[in-house]
């Protein structure tokens, strides 16, 4: 019920906010992003440069409106992306997850199909999406409504435990189909939401605002992670999931509304759409061989993926970790994140994304590595600690650094390659890894994940820095 109650309220205010009647300082040019409407008399003209950044020509009247206007978007987006970091930390693919799919089988395969089914869904629609949007001037009202249905599927987990925890067939199928629904509409919309925001921010600010977002988001999760520590031991199975569950969607709900009033420019739709197949991977990659670097290294990082899946499961079933200590290492994940994401941002604002992806895979390297080695409980909090830095580095940087190898009209087509290429690498790595776990335990698989994640980083260290170049067409 509260999926559906707030998801209307998400597309009222993305419909009202698209009107123009209602949103913050309507009617005023943004100066981040493609050229809009003609100019208001008096306020300055914006130029879109090659550089993904903005310039303002005319400073005389630009005043304190637009400066009121500009902090507007990136409070929204920051309220909007951090909000989304604290509520989908009570679904953890890391942690809780894990440790309600075990309650309900033994099966390492399925253990391993959670985030199997999340990269899949993830990837699998952009490309086809890319080409959808691609006549698009603004991507705000389809952004709005396809966040609308990521909730509603992760809030059904709300009843469908309560109703069917009883028959763990059940519930297991009932899980990862709505699991699926959220990882396919995040698919939906996941090169539409960054396309619009290489419209409305600047490369230079990305990694700031996503690193402030990221440290609140990791700051209300800390709060989160303990709160769901006293849920699970308490409450257990149910009522301890069906609490953590409750609590994320109404959290994934509320932030994601001012998103909604994000004053996006218009942009100029391209001249010829993007193909939606192999052929566009093909033409884009041969275009570009830097970014092809960039994807390759990438596709070692998503193969080294799949560990990080059986951490916990190997804590719990080689290390005697008990639901509190599952819970605890959700804090130490979400604790790093507040001091890593600030850093990760300044770093790659000021001296581009590649250095932060090449230490973040470094850093994912050396958990794998202590997870292999690690003789106690204890000493396997750092490998969360590495895990949760090396998430944070890469999630902020490499999306940046993909909107950067090409100018804001194709970075939809340049995030879809990227995604469609690095996907099946993504989607079967769990799963491959499942069976082996099955076969020959968890161990092999750590060692794996160690030396292709050293790999990827050496591959990026070698990879161009996109900012100050600009992109093939």
């Amino acid at each position: 019920m509260v999926g559906w109650l707030g998801g209307s309220l998400v597309v009222g205010v993305g419909l009202l906010g698209e009107q123009g009647g209602c949103g913050p300082r309507a009617g005023v040019l943004a100066r981040f992003g493609a050229a809009g409407p003609a100019p208001v008399p008096g306020e300055p003209t914006v130029v879109q440069t090659s550089g993904n950044e903005t310039v303002a020509e005319g400073a005389a009247g630009a005043g304190g409106v637009e400066r009121e206007v500009h902090r507007f978007t990136e409070v929204a987006c920051i309220v909007d992306a951090g909000g989304y970091g604290a509520g989908i930390s009570l679904f953890s693919m890391g942690t809780i997850l894990p440790l309600f799919v075990r309650q309900l089988t033994e099966s390492p395969f399925l253990i391993g199909l959670i985030p199997a089914v999340y990269w899949a869904g993830l990837f699998l629609p952009q490309l086809v999406v890319a080409r959808a949007i691609a006549h698009l001037p603004r991507l705000r009202r389809y952004v709005m409504i396809i966040a609308v249905l990521e909730r509603v599927f992760l809030a059904l987990l709300v009843p469908l435990t309560l109703w069917l925890w009883r028959n763990p067939e059940a519930l297991l199928v009932a899980f990862f189909l709505a699991w699926a629904g959220h990882a396919l509409s995040t698919g939906l919309n996941w090169v539409s939401y960054f396309g619009m925001v290489a419209k409305i921010v600047p490369a230079t600010r990305r990694g700031r605002l996503f690193g402030v977002a990221g440290a609140l988001g990791g700051a209300f999760a800390v709060a989160g992670a303990r709160l769901a520590e006293h849920l699970l031991k308490d409450g257990g199975m149910p009522y301890g999931f069906v609490w953590c569950f409750a609590v994320g969607s109404v959290v994934l709900v509320a932030t994601v509304v001012p998103l909604g009033f994000v004053r996006e420019p218009d942009g100029e739709p391209l001249a010829e759409p993007p193909h939606a197949g192999p052929r566009q991977i093909t033409i884009l990659l041969r275009a570009d061989p830097a970014f092809g670097r960039f994807v390759a290294s990438h596709i070692c990082y998503a193969l080294a993926g799949a560990a990080p899946a059986f951490y916990t499961v190997y804590a719990l079933e080689h290390l005697g970790a008990t639901p509190t200590d599952v819970a605890r290492f959700t804090a130490v994940l979400t604790g790093v994140t507040v001091l890593a994401y600030p850093l990760w941002g300044m770093l790659g604002d000021s001296g581009g994304n590649r250095r932060v992806v090449t230490a973040a895979a470094a850093l994912a390297s050396a958990g794998a590595l202590l997870a292999l080695l690690a003789p106690t409980l204890g000493l396997f909090y750092g490998v969360f600690a590495f895990q949760a830095a090396a998430a944070c580095g890469i999630g902020l940087a490499s999306g940046n650094m993909v909107l950067e190898f090409g100018p804001p009209a194709r970075a939809p087509t340049y995030l879809a390659v990227h995604s469609s290429c690095t996907m099946p690498a993504m989607a079967l790595a769990p799963v491959v890894a499942g069976a082996i776990a099955g076969a020959l335990g968890y161990r092999g698989i750590f060692a794996a994940a160690a030396a292709l994640a050293l790999a990827a980083s050496l591959g990026w260290a070698r990879t161009a820095e996109p900012r100050k170049r600009q992109a093939p067409p």
